[in-house]
């Protein structure tokens, strides 16, 4: 229940957990502030962090990393008389994605690995620089989509992005004489936070 959980916090645009990370941050900043005021954060600098766990946080959304792990110690490891993988399967795969066959590798994988026994690492290196070829190539692609789209979206459509918007009023303010964000000081705010935090 607890993986299923985390799963489901990463699966989204914005996973749950940059974003309560950063409100905590928010929440420090605050307090950092009323202590040592010369050390609290701009809003220059909290956005820095927060675009810097979005992008971090985003490289496991939807599983893309743990199922391409997965995937690539999959074939030998699931393969039985019964789906007979091995009859009609195997003489199609392109083996050379895939991590070494060698029990120590594939088991190790599933079942972990014996007490002082290494990480197979040769058995995996192949596969790892596979799955990073395509891994990057996809972050090219989407770059290069981005490009393409940017003016027409932006210029011409002037299409919103709330999921954009909303760091930026996170730390509306904080730059302001008081360095508090603007949304601490609204009452529905702190309704809605006793309303989460508060046991029903």
């Amino acid at each position: 229940a607890v993986v299923h959980l985390l799963h489901l916090s990463v699966s989204s645009q914005l996973p749950l957990m940059v974003l309560i990370s950063f409100v905590f941050w928010l929440f420090f900043n605050a307090l950092l502030h009323a202590v040592f005021p010369r050390l609290a954060l701009s809003r220059g600098e909290l956005l820095t962090i927060f675009i810097a766990g979005w992008v971090v946080g985003t490289i496991p959304s939807n599983g893309w990393m743990w199922d391409v792990v997965k995937l690539a110690a999959m074939p030998t490891h699931a393969a039985s008389p019964e789906n007979q993988w091995a009859e009609i399967v195997f003489d199609l795969l392109p083996w050379h994605v895939f991590a070494s066959t060698e029990a120590r590798v594939v088991d190790g994988f599933w079942y972990g690995l014996e007490p002082g026994y290494s990480v197979p690492w040769g058995g995996w290196v192949g596969a790892i620089g596979q799955w990073l070829g395509v891994s990057l190539g996809m972050v090219v692609l989407g770059i290069c989509v981005f490009v393409l789209f940017h003016r027409q979206w932006i210029d011409r459509e002037k299409l919103a992005f709330p999921l954009a918007r909303m760091p930026l009023e996170l730390t509306a303010g904080c730059n302001g004489p008081g360095r508090y964000p603007k949304i601490f000081r609204s009452k529905l705010f702190w309704a809605g936070v006793l309303l989460v935090f508060l046991p029903a």
